[in-house]
């Protein structure tokens, strides 16, 4: 086989891996739609006890599952774990009655997570716990990664309670699970399903940023148009470094259309403020600067009366002129979060940024000399390679 047959048989493959969710939800029979009608599912969110910002927002890859799930008739509830030194309190209410119990643990609660499973299965002694291990959209947030699938053992060895782990984007597996059809990224103390680990197309897959009752209620949105990035960058989990599964794609999204028929009906209900929380708003390359001037276009035509927060790749704000920018202020863009992530090249260059300092310097410029937006820095607090010096570079630039 040649270089390019092989090339072409990976990318047959690859696509392959994935589904329509729309057709797969047509092509179910009326006994697994039964069965996943008489399913009960409670979502958990654990945040920890000081945190007063995120108690009514679960994160987006969660809020992807319960839109899934209520999609195929499921019963669907949700609590948000607050977790405080000594105890736990449980918001908006405590169910006891749920079959299937499906965590998102996060960074900043992992010590605690094996006395918070403990509490759910002393409140619902029958149900199957169920831990996702990756939030692809969070990643300052996740379990994950390519050393995924030694996580989820280590998980199900060291956390008795714990019944099963979900690797990766977990729509599929958790409705086959469902269905008592296992998948090669679910993991059970007896090993692996044999069912085909298959993901959704991101584009199939319904829309989350409204599913509660609460969320109208609010008059800002986090919502998500892409799933992840194409830069090599090693600290990122959306980055090509950082895939939990083979045969992920590297950058799939929701036609820009589509998006911002979306954002529409957010106007019409009311919202005013829309958090896009893709990594870079702009990608993929050059094509994603093409999408993010469309984007514009359309909402200014479409009189889209909306405010916007979204990332951008520093190498790509120098790309921009000052007339770009301010279509992109008449369309509604805000904040701009610009991710420069070290002031210091050495650790740039550890982080494989494409941007480099200079260029990071230059991006936060070029966003500032109109003074039409709030431009946000991101940054990495620490590194491996951390020291006083590194952080001296930081402070005077």
């Amino acid at each position: 086989m040649t270089r390019t047959e092989n090339t072409n048989e990976l990318a047959k493959l690859r696509q392959a891996r994935y589904l329509d969710f729309r057709e797969f939800k047509r092509n179910l029979t009326l006994d697994e739609l039964a069965t996943l009608s008489a399913k009960r599912l409670l979502f958990v969110y654990p945040v920890v006890g000081q945190n007063e910002f995120e108690l009514v927002d679960h994160p987006i890859s969660q809020r992807i599952l319960m839109a899934v799930a209520k999609e195929l008739g499921c019963c669907v509830e949700w609590e948000v774990a607050r977790i405080s030194e000594e105890e736990f309190d449980f918001y908006p209410q405590e169910s006891s009655a749920a079959e299937y119990v499906i965590l998102h643990p996060m960074i900043s609660s992992l010590d605690r997570i094996a006395d918070l499973v403990s509490q759910y299965r002393k409140r619902m002694c029958k149900a199957e716990i169920v831990v996702q291990t990756s939030d692809q959209n969070q990643h300052e947030k996740l379990i994950g990664g390519p050393r995924g699938a030694e996580i989820a053992e280590k998980l199900l060895e060291e956390i008795a309670e714990i019944d099963t782990v979900l690797l990766g984007f977990a729509e599929y597996p958790l409705i086959m699970n469902l269905l008592g059809k296992r998948t090669t990224t679910t993991f059970r103390r007896e090993g692996r399903g044999n069912y085909p680990g298959f993901l959704f197309r991101f584009d199939s897959l319904p829309d989350a940023a409204i599913i509660n009752d609460s969320d109208s209620q609010q008059v800002a949105l986090r919502v998500q148009r892409s799933r992840g990035c194409l830069s090599p960058c090693t600290y990122c989990i959306e980055g090509q470094a950082n895939r939990s599964v083979d045969g992920e794609r590297p950058w799939e999204g929701i036609p820009i259309e589509e998006f911002v028929g979306r954002l529409a009906k957010y106007e019409q209900r009311g919202f005013f403020f829309v958090n896009i929380n893709d990594s870079s708003f702009e990608d993929p390359g050059k094509r994603g600067l093409r999408d993010l001037h469309r984007f514009c276009d359309l909402l200014i035509q479409r009189n889209i009366r909306l405010s916007y927060k979204i990332h951008l790749r520093a190498e790509n704000a120098p790309k921009v002129n000052s007339n770009d920018l301010a279509r992109w202020k008449q369309a509604g863009i805000d904040v701009i979060v610009c991710g420069l992530e070290s002031g210091s090249q050495v650790e740039l260059d550890l982080y494989r940024k494409i941007a480099t300092k200079k260029v990071s310097g230059d991006a936060f410029r070029h966003l500032e000399e109109t003074d039409q937006f709030c431009t946000i820095l991101g940054y990495m607090m620490f590194s491996p390679i951390s020291k006083f010096q590194i952080w001296w570079v930081w402070m005077h630039p």
